[in-house]
């Protein structure tokens, strides 16, 4: 049997960890349901979590839950490398009705497209909106090729509000690399 090491000093600094954490999470904690109330490391976090959420919902081609991400309001937006926009969409019906036949499409060749999401920086955070600049890398794979291709790589400029407690895209920019 081995002796335990109960001496004050861990005692103590065990107490000292267990009142840290509740010092710093206790806010969110109070609250019950684990989301951010304005701090700035757990936005971040949060609008991490709905970038991610964007990669996997239109990866997986499920329209529905993507389309949940986005105010109904929100505009998705495609620059091309001169700064110059390509295409605007405005609100979820413009959104889906040029997104659904392009999903279903990539669906019916055998595409399997991939969102590499990545160095996301928080640009802007006040109250209840918040900015962010994210590179990304989309590749794309047919069910005959073995490994995936390189389609686009760009950076997205993406706007963020916070209404009935959660985050959603108010404005989605991607801004490609290439013609």
């Amino acid at each position: 049997m081995t002796k335990r090491n109960s001496s004050p000093s861990r005692a103590l600094s065990v107490c000292a960890m267990v009142l840290a954490v509740a010092v710093v999470s206790g806010p969110a904690l109070a609250e019950g349901n684990g989301k951010s109330h304005g701090r700035p490391d757990a936005v971040r976090q949060e609008l991490n979590d709905l970038i991610a959420a964007y990669s996997y919902t239109y990866d997986s081609k499920d329209i529905v839950r993507w389309l949940g991400l986005f105010e109904d309001d929100a505009t998705w937006s495609w620059f091309g490398p001169e700064g110059d926009l390509v295409l605007e969409l405005n609100g979820t019906d413009e959104m889906r009705a040029f997104f659904e036949p392009r999903l279903v499409g990539l669906t019916q060749q055998g595409v399997q497209t991939r969102h590499l999401q990545t160095n996301t920086v928080l640009t802007a955070f006040k109250g209840n909106v918040a900015k962010t600049r994210t590179i990304v890398l989309v590749s794309w794979q047919y069910e005959s090729e073995a490994a995936p291709r390189l389609v686009h790589t760009g950076h997205y400029d993406d706007t963020f509000v916070r209404t009935r407690g959660e985050w959603k895209f108010k404005e989605r920019s991607i801004f490609v690399d290439h013609h």
